[in-house]
């Protein structure tokens, strides 16, 4: 997972007066859209797939329904990037506060590029972006890096070593906040409206959850099917 923040603060989005109030102008649907967090990650990823990944207008779509690529399936795709005809990443979007690496956003996705076939999923909150690719086992496994267009194309990336082991922290870590704000993980767990005086206890649960030393012992269920 790439932190994009730095990249995307600096990616303007123009606003249009409308009878209703402002508005954002959609580049590839030429129509004005609603103001709000999610779109505006959404319009800062077509810019960035344009200027930054140098993928051809041409081949973005917006809010595209799945079924025009498949029957029986609803679902509209946040963007898609295509090529010859083919849907080659499905994008999900997610305002700034969703952690994009949840199961519940990547299966959204999953669900959605297993439909189409799709190659790659991009998951992108303007904080942090991840790129997965369908492998030779029909499992979509996450990509070192950013891709620009070229080399989605071309297959050309690395996949992600995860070689995590977890390890507690020291007690007094837990309060000191400028070293936890320090941390790689820190704007993945807590989010900026967050109280102070509630991270020691966010971060705390959320290592109590990883730490598989203090499991309890696994029992078979007598009324399980």
């Amino acid at each position: 997972m790439e932190n994009i923040r730095k990249i995307f603060d600096k990616l303007k989005i123009q606003k249009h007066s409308c009878m209703d109030g402002e508005k954002f102008l959609d580049p590839i649907r030429n129509i004005f859209v609603q103001i709000t967090p999610e779109e505006i990650v959404r319009q800062k990823m077509l810019i960035f797939l344009m200027k930054n990944l140098s993928v051809p207008s041409e081949n973005i779509l917006v809010e595209e329904h799945l079924a025009h690529w498949t029957k029986n399936f609803n679902g509209r795709m946040d963007i898609a990037i295509t090529y010859k005809e083919k849907i080659l990443a499905v994008i999900e979007c997610k305002e700034e506060n969703i952690f994009i690496e949840s199961m519940q956003v990547f299966e959204q996705a999953k669900n959605y590029a297993e439909i189409i076939g799709a190659k790659y999923i991009i998951l992108v909150n303007g904080v942090n972006i991840q790129f997965y690719h369908l492998n030779e086992e029909n499992f979509y496994k996450p990509i070192e890096g950013i891709l620009n267009f070229s080399d989605m194309l071309e297959e050309n990336f690395n996949y992600e070593k995860k070689n995590f082991e977890f390890q507690r922290l020291d007690y007094e870590d837990y309060f000191d906040l400028d070293f936890l704000s320090e941390q790689d993980w820190f704007e993945s767990k807590i989010g900026e409206d967050t109280p102070e005086n509630l991270i020691p206890c966010i971060i705390n649960f959320d290592d109590c959850l990883w730490d598989k030393t203090k499991n309890f012992q696994q029992l078979k269920a007598k009324n399980f099917l």
